[in-house]
């Protein structure tokens, strides 16, 4: 168990140990949320460490249309062949994209849905995956109880 003090403004500082775990450094952003048992739910923001450092998100759906992903899992159309310049020439152009096509999202399902390839499939991705609304809140929760269910084995 740890502990930390709260500051008059509302501050505190993040356990060395906990940072580690959750593989947190300076500037990267962090989640809280209540639990049903009133608990405080703390982790890892990625989407919005990985956006704040200059990463832009793009999705290929199954039509062929390209869209820009934002933090609050909003989507804004964007031309195909400039999506695929940008990410071609990004070092050239100093432009950091990463490209997900609607494929990922099917297979990293299917792995889901399969009893014994869940290993293929971990928490990070889901997460991500979901934070980005490519997975809806049904697919999160048949995952983790899949998960859950499978290390009590």
């Amino acid at each position: 168990m740890f502990y930390s003090k709260i500051t008059s403004k509302g501050q505190t500082t993040v356990p060395m140990e906990i940072r580690k775990r959750l593989g947190l450094e300076e500037g990267s952003y962090i989640k809280y949320s209540i639990g049903d048992a009133g608990e405080v739910v703390m982790e890892k923001d990625a989407l919005m460490t990985l956006t704040d450092k200059g990463l832009r998100i793009f999705y290929a759906d199954e039509n062929g249309s390209y869209y820009e992903i934002f933090q609050d899992k909003t989507r804004r159309q964007v031309e195909r062949e400039w999506v695929l310049s940008q990410l071609e020439n990004n070092r050239k152009n100093d432009f950091k994209g990463m490209l997900i096509h609607e494929q990922q999202i099917e297979y990293l399902r299917a792995a889901m849905n399969q009893e014994h390839s869940l290993f293929l499939v971990n928490n990070e991705s889901v997460k991500f995956y979901h934070t980005l609304g490519l997975l809806n809140d049904e697919e999160f929760v048949f995952y983790h109880e899949r998960k859950r269910i499978r290390d009590q084995r």
